[in-house]
């Protein structure tokens, strides 16, 4: 599972993430970046006008690793298009892939952040996605979130 830890709010969502280790970029491929439900963002394409030419999961992907790594749109660009790792990440293991213009990149955003201004009831895509991913993890690694575990820590009483 990829562990994320959470260091501020901002409008009710939680950015950005840290990663904890260098083993959550491959499993964010396998568990992020592949399984991104790209009906999600369908409200923002004209049938007519179509879609990004890059697959919006490798858009959203680079959301994902830009706010994981809390790193600037310029270094987030040259990791997705040199360093291995992000490249794994976004899906791109054959080395002659493209990596996604960041052109595209900030028009996905634009886009996204003017569907949640004009959308009647405010929706966040993102955060639609993210609920998404999270109940396809809980599914796949049968957690409920139901039960909290207090054994983890052991109370100190002071006798």
């Amino acid at each position: 599972m990829i562990t994320f830890s959470v260091s501020k709010v901002r409008n009710g969502v939680f950015l950005p993430f840290r990663f904890l280790c260098k083993e959550s970029f491959t499993s964010l491929s396998y568990m992020v970046s592949c399984n991104i439900d790209e009906d999600v963002f369908r409200p923002l394409f004209d049938e007519k006008m179509g879609c990004p030419t890059k697959a919006i999961r490798q858009l959203v992907a680079m959301s994902i690793l830009k706010e994981g790594a809390g790193c600037s749109d310029e270094t987030l660009y040259e990791n997705c298009r040199y360093n291995l790792l992000w490249r794994a990440a976004l899906g791109l293991f054959n080395i002659d892939d493209q990596c996604p213009a960041i052109s595209s990149y900030y028009h996905l955003r634009e886009l996204i952040c003017d569907y949640e201004e004009t959308s009647e009831n405010h929706e966040n895509l993102y955060e639609k996605c993210f609920q998404k991913l999270t109940a396809a993890q809980c599914k796949a690694y049968k957690v409920s979130g139901k039960t909290i575990r207090m054994d983890q820590h052991a109370p100190t009483f002071p006798l």
